[in-house]
C-alpha cells in the first residue's frame, strides 16, 4: 500500500457532529491499495479504550489482506516483529481449497488477517 498523502489532522464541529464526539480530534490517512484505497484513522481526542473482543465476539473488526505468497508474507511481517497467532493455515478441503491464512493484531490489538487466494 502506499500513501495518498501525508497524514492529515481533522477537527472542528461538522467532524464533532459527524463523528458525535464532543471535542474529536483525529489523525487520517488514505493508502492506495489496488485499484481500492483504505483509510486509517487514529483518534487523538477523545482517547479510545483498549480494545479487547474475541474474534467470536458482535462488533468485533477483522480486516483481511490478499497476498501472493503468505509464505514470504509471513516471514517478512514476522522479521519486522509482527506477532502471529499461529503459523499459515493450508486448507486442505472445501470450497476455499489450496488457499492458506494467518491471523495477528495490530498495536492497538485489532485482529488483522493475510489471506493467500490461490496456490503459487
Amino acid at each position: 500500500m502506499k500513501p495518498l498523502f501525508e497524514p492529515q489532522e481533522g477537527s472542528g464541529s461538522d467532524l464533532e457532529k459527524a463523528v458525535k464526539l464532543p471535542g474529536a480530534k483525529l489523525l487520517f490517512v488514505m493508502l492506495q491499495c489496488g485499484e481500492d484505497c483504505v483509510e486509517l484513522i487514529q483518534y487523538l481526542n477523545p482517547r479510545g479504550s483498549p480494545y479487547d473482543r474475541r474474534n467470536c465476539d458482535a462488533g468485533n473488526t477483522h480486516l483481511a489482506f490478499r497476498v501472493v505468497n503468505i509464505d514470504e508474507s509471513y516471514a517478512e511481517l514476522k522479521g519486522k516483529g509482527v506477532k502471529f497467532n499461529g503459523p499459515p493455515v493450508k486448507i486442505a478441503t472445501g470450497p476455499l481449497k489450496g488457499r492458506a491464512f494467518t491471523y495477528f493484531t495490530d498495536p492497538d490489538g485489532v485482529t488483522l488477517e493475510i489471506f493467500q487466494d490461490q496456490n503459487e
